[in-house]
């Protein structure tokens, strides 16, 4: 019997923030399914980047690598096979975008790049692609769809996708899937106003996960007199590091002995620094850079606490990552944040937009070290019980067996 085969398409693909749709592939192959990566950009691997990362770097099929011959040669291939579908697909696009002028040329180029998707999908005998997120990636597999019968289904995530229903025409894009994966129950809620409950059964959940025992409390080393905090994420003010800069500043000044790390890249790292350096933080705050996995994982080994103070969030890995090493974390009640951490049982939630909170938490963790040992045993036994890649990897495989066209 043939294996079963799909493409995956990303916006970028391996990416340094996204190395959990490199775990969730790896999990689907080991279920034996042939996964087929496709990405819109160049993807990127850090030195030290896992072998894993390094061999899907070199089969991943990139949109906006390829030359304008192979552009070409794709829409005529499949101009000449669908002219109809062609047509209609790209009259489809358009119309969605409501004469937008700037929607519409971004949706000609998205267009253009279903069809090189199609092509390929056809050239490998593939019929089904997944998608992670509901930007751009979903508009190409939405268009490939309409004009060329391929099928498809994405997993929401949010927060972003929320605030740009209209722009992103989000609503079309869940009418058109087969089935969309939600990541929480925050994400599947979101999805049922804009379509209605009649389609409950269309919006599976599957957590995204860790791997247990790659993230294990063995090996574990914090510092016994300074302690440690460890925060992972781009370097973008929906994070908040801003806030836990602030509130490391209030710890300064009442003399506590810490260390706060800040591991990632983005575009707010030159303001941060600039902040660290105003508030006399150069010993107490490091900005990292961005960090291959084995080097977010050292860092984590000897971290007391891990802090995520985001104003919007999905349900966010690194706090998975963080938890599942028996590190007590501290996160906002926003997204689907609240469906991984019990406060005060194996983990905290802070307000958003609160550095006097998040510092009183932080005063809490360091002087209550027993209180910590108690809750991150508990968050470590949580994220076994509800978020372990291999389980979920072997739901997802079978969601994909049964809805998913092979």
């Amino acid at each position: 019997m043939a294996q079963d085969q799909m493409a995956y398409l990303c916006s970028q693909y391996p990416a340094i923030s996204h190395t959990f749709i490199n775990r969730e592939i790896e999990q689907i192959e080991a279920q034996g399914i042939k996964v087929h990566p496709f990405t819109m950009n160049p993807g990127q691997v850090l030195a030290g980047g896992t072998e894993f990362e390094k061999a899907q770097l070199e089969i991943t099929y990139c949109l906006k690598k390829q030359n304008i011959f192979s552009v070409l040669q794709a829409q005529v291939s499949q101009f000449l096979r669908a002219p109809i579908g062609y047509l209609g697909g790209l009259f489809y696009a358009i119309k969605l975008q409501q004469g937008r002028p700037r929607d519409t040329l971004w949706a000609i180029f998205h267009f253009i790049e279903a069809a090189m998707l199609a092509r390929q999908m056809r050239k490998r005998g593939l019929k089904h692609v997944h998608v992670h997120f509901g930007g751009s990636e979903a508009s190409i597999a939405l268009y490939a769809c309409r004009a060329f019968g391929t099928t498809y289904s994405f997993t929401l995530h949010g927060p972003d996708v929320f605030y740009r229903i209209a722009a992103i025409n989000l609503p079309e894009k869940i009418r058109n899937a087969k089935f969309v994966v939600c990541i929480s129950n925050f994400a599947r809620g979101q999805a049922i106003r804009l379509v209605g409950v009649r389609d409950l059964d269309k919006f599976p959940i599957v957590h995204c996960g860790v791997d247990p025992d790659r993230y294990t409390p063995e090996g574990k080393e914090p510092d016994k007199d300074v302690f440690q905090i460890v925060c992972t994420g781009r370097l973008t003010p929906t994070k908040g590091q801003a806030l836990l800069v602030m509130a490391c500043k209030q710890l300064k000044d009442e003399g506590r002995q810490f260390q706060c790390k800040l591991i990632g890249g983005g575009d707010e790292a030159a303001d941060l620094q600039r902040m660290v350096n105003e508030l006399d933080l150069g010993d107490r705050v490091i900005l990292t850079g961005p960090l291959p996995q084995d080097g977010v994982l050292d860092a984590l080994k000897r971290a007391h606490l891990f802090v995520l103070p985001s104003f919007a969030e999905g349900v966010p890995v690194v706090l998975m990552e963080a938890m599942s090493m028996e590190i007590p974390s501290v996160s906002t009640r926003v997204g689907g944040i609240a469906e991984l951490i019990d406060s005060g049982q194996n983990s905290y939630l802070i307000h958003s937009g609160d550095p006097d909170g998040l510092a009183d938490i932080l005063r809490q963790a360091m002087d209550r070290p027993e209180e910590l040992a108690r809750i991150g045993k508990a968050a470590r036994a949580f994220i076994k019980e509800e978020f372990d890649i291999r389980t979920n990897g072997t739901k997802l495989a079978k969601i994909f067996r049964d809805r998913a066209t092979f």
